[in-house]
């Protein structure tokens, strides 16, 4: 779907069918219906984790994609850690932790609508004017310059 509809959007509905979920499963009160909702929540999580890796990776510059792929990939493994010392030390009741990470999952589809639309996606969909536009936000926010003309020969062919 990401090929085709573009990363950011596909993104996005996971993280909104994530949130669903987790709240979902908050006011849930039978096992057949959390049952169904868990599954809800690893369809989501497919978008959490390798989509989002590699939106990330297509808008991160080539020479920082090793450090910051091995960062995400140490968090992510890292989660059965922090749930187990959450459980341990914290507490036992699991709604408290429930609504730290819907309160998370908030904040990364507000943050989403902030980024641009990977431009690997709209070059390989030979969309020029939207790449031009998503690459000049990257340069933007990099304090380069802005990339006038870029693609200007593929749009005459």
């Amino acid at each position: 779907m990401a090929d085709i509809y573009g990363r950011k959007w596909v993104y996005i509905g996971s993280m909104v069918l994530q949130l669903l979920s987790m709240i979902a499963t908050f006011f849930s009160t039978r096992i057949e219906v959390t049952i169904v909702i868990m599954f809800f929540l690893g369809f989501s999580s497919v978008g959490r984790c390798a989509l989002s890796f590699l939106y990330l990776m297509e808008l991160v510059p080539q020479k920082k994609q090793t450090i910051v792929g091995t960062g995400v990939h140490m968090n992510n493994a890292c989660a059965g850690i922090y749930v187990a010392t959450y459980f341990w030390v914290i507490s036992r009741d699991w709604r408290y932790l429930e609504i730290f990470a819907a309160s998370m999952t908030v904040v990364c589809i507000c943050a989403s609508f902030l980024l641009p639309e990977s431009p690997k996606f709209f070059f390989s969909r030979q969309r020029w004017d939207e790449t031009r536009r998503s690459l000049n936000i990257i340069a933007r926010h990099n304090k380069k310059s802005p990339l006038n003309g870029m693609f200007d020969e593929e749009k005459k062919e």
